[in-house]
């Protein structure tokens, strides 16, 4: 199954997002400007989709399994 660009990129973004979130303590609106998602609407919605929680709850999750 082959993906759009776009659909890379964002997966890309939410990767990294998601390794700001473990070993940082930036706000969610600084982790998704880092990632280039201007929006943190759009951000934690894409978030979300991608990762089965919202980017509060995974840093949750993160700092809980220390």
């Amino acid at each position: 199954m082959q993906r759009s660009f776009k659909q890379y990129l964002l997966e890309e973004r939410i990767r990294l997002a998601k390794k700001l979130l473990k070993t940082t303590d930036g706000s969610i609106t600084e982790i998704c400007e880092k990632v280039g998602i201007p929006n943190p609407s759009y951000f934690t919605q894409q978030f979300k989709k991608h990762a089965g929680c919202l980017p509060t709850e995974y840093r949750k999750k993160m700092y809980e399994e220390k």
